[in-house]
């Protein structure tokens, strides 16, 4: 099977425009941890990467696949739809904000092939924050309230903390802490569009991700991660996040089979961000992608993940870990033991 790999920013999505450092330095963790799980499989790999990082994909041993360099005057969407052609399958790892990884969910589909990630209608979905948590609401799983920045009037909040975001993005993109109305007046000056900003309360507790998998409206845990969530001026920024901190998952695989009950079309590996804390827990996002916690797992677990994935093409996926270690993922160190 040849599977056409792109990961957005470091594929090319920004090939006529300055690269995002932060965002490529993620994508390059995600990017080199799939190639080394694909490497290990009987699959032939191909990748799109921006001749700008030609030097950032060192050797990864095993059938790492081929690389396709996309320069700077280049089609992205024209090289993509050349590839597509000759390639059996396609696995995406793209931002939700601005529709990408919908719009290119949407050209796979299009083309008749293999997605090794969730269909467009998934992604239409849980891409938008707000209608995430009506849909996990009217399922009565536990969310974030969350309301439109259009319909709040922050000069009521009465000095309660509230957090600001795009309602299509990612991580701590673009994401404020809110206290007040005098606060709302500095922040709004470095909105691109107030139109695009959900509002939520935020709730004290630890941050965390669940890593799964989804097939046919079931759902397997990975691994249960921590967020390290910090407030930079007004800004939330996320610098790392530490896999498998905890091998108690009865609640966790319940969460993971609620969702997978309640969006029945998840398929593949997915993350799942969440608030935890004495009252219990509160889903904030679901991102049905590769998250930066995949890094981690195969060292934390001992399981590829990867190839639970192509698997699951023709069957449930059978887990066997290996491994029980706690793993922390720097977006600017890498993947680094801790214990």
């Amino acid at each position: 099977m040849k599977i056409l790999v792109f990961e957005y920013i470091t594929g090319g999505g920004f090939c006529r425009e300055d690269l995002p450092k932060s965002l490529a330095a993620e994508g390059l963790l995600m990017l080199k941890a799939l190639l080394r799980d694909l490497s290990a499989l009987d699959v032939e790999p191909v990748f799109l990467l921006d001749v700008r990082l030609s030097g950032e994909v060192g050797a990864i041993g095993g059938n790492a696949g081929s690389v396709v360099h996309v320069e700077q005057t280049d089609d992205i969407n024209a090289i993509l739809q050349t590839h597509m052609d000759y390639c059996d399958a396609v696995w995406l790892l793209a931002p939700e904000m601005d529709n990408v990884l919908l719009n290119l969910t949407r050209m796979v589909e299009r083309h008749g092939k293999i997605l090794l990630s969730s269909p467009s209608a998934v992604v239409e979905l849980t891409s938008d924050k707000y209608k995430t948590f009506q849909h996990l609401t009217a399922h009565d799983i536990p969310a974030v309230p969350t309301e439109f920045l259009n319909r709040w009037d922050f000069y009521k909040i009465g000095g309660q903390r509230h957090v600001l975001k795009p309602f299509d993005g990612m991580g701590c993109v673009q994401t404020f802490i809110i206290d007040s109305g005098d606060d709302f007046e500095q922040v709004k000056l470095e909105l691109d569009g107030p139109e695009r900003y959900i509002v939520q309360p935020f709730v004290e507790g630890q941050s965390k991700s669940l890593s799964c998998l989804f097939r046919n409206g079931k759902g397997w845990l990975l691994s249960i991660n921590g967020l390290a969530v910090q407030v930079e001026g007004r800004k939330l920024t996320l610098s790392l996040c530490r896999v498998n901190v905890s091998t108690d998952t009865n609640k966790y695989q319940s969460l993971t089979d609620r969702i997978a009950r309640a969006i029945p079309g998840l398929w593949g590996y997915a993350g799942i961000d969440f608030i935890e804390n004495s009252e219990g827990i509160a889903v904030l996002e679901i991102n049905p992608r590769l998250t930066t916690s995949y890094a981690g797992i195969r060292q934390a677990r001992g399981l590829n993940v990867a190839e639970q994935t192509v698997s699951m093409l023709k069957q449930d996926p059978v887990l066997k870990f290996t491994q029980d270690r706690l793993i922390t993922v720097s977006v600017t160190k890498g993947v680094t033991n801790a214990s």
